[in-house]
């Protein structure tokens, strides 16, 4: 049986929400203790 049902708007909208902040901390991360992992960001 296929289902034709589609994602809610707030489940779509909250996914996006969470990709979004999950980059944007990794990117955070890194720039912050890059210089503890020997990475030379300044």
């Amino acid at each position: 049986m296929i289902s034709s049902h589609k994602p809610s708007v707030e489940l779509s909208d909250f996914t996006r929400r969470i990709w979004l902040s999950a980059n944007a901390t990794v990117l955070l991360v890194v720039v912050t203790l890059g210089d503890l992992v020997a990475l030379p960001l300044r």
